[in-house]
């Protein structure tokens, strides 16, 4: 009748802290030329459990699911992954905690980075001096060839501008420069 009552019951854990997902590569916005990166996540409060895929939930324990454009990549477990055979382009890479059967944590838990992948890579060439070359006096002679990349020397320890930069001497490990011109004199 109507006085009936029905029961229902569902069983929570209340987790006290609260489960984190930080991508540590690649860094949003980064330029990279490659068909493929290399993922670093750092996972805090949360156990990835890879023999626990597909099984029954536990509190704090899963994996994450990797999406890059929003197209499921693949469930991992381990802290750094390489995917590989990724088009040239523009990408937005997301990675969501997920419990073991998959589904997602409440509150959704996840970190998201956007990247740049190209195949035009940058190169550089020592034109000068020769390898293995020998030099008598005080005077070294240094002549590059770059290709690619814009020199531009008003931007240095600026923002990150795609397709510029400048370059970098090191002799026995000492940094010497920076430079944007395709020759340098040495002296002493």
């Amino acid at each position: 009748g109507p006085m009936d009552h029905f029961m229902d019951m569902a069983h929570f854990t209340i987790v006290e802290t609260r489960p984190m997902v930080h991508i540590m590569h690649p860094m949003n916005g980064s330029l990279i030329y490659s068909d493929q990166i290399d993922v670093h996540v750092d996972i805090m409060n949360f156990t990835l459990n890879g023999s626990a895929i597909g099984m029954k939930n536990m509190a704090g324990e899963g994996h994450y699911h990797v999406y890059i454009n929003d197209a499921l990549i693949g469930p991992y477990n381990e802290t750094m992954v390489t995917l590989t055979d990724l088009p040239a382009g523009d990408h937005v890479l997301k990675v969501v905690l997920v419990n073991n059967d998959h589904s997602y944590l409440s509150p959704v838990v996840m970190d998201m980075v956007h990247f740049t992948l190209s195949d035009d890579r940058p190169m550089i060439e020592i034109m000068k001096p020769d390898d293995e070359a020998y030099f008598y006096g005080s005077e070294l002679v240094v002549e590059i060839s770059i290709d690619g990349l814009l020199m531009n020397g008003s931007a240095i320890g600026g923002n990150n501008t795609v397709g510029e930069g400048h370059w970098h001497l090191y002799i026995n490990g000492d940094l010497i420069g920076p430079y944007t011109g395709s020759m340098v004199t040495l002296q002493d």
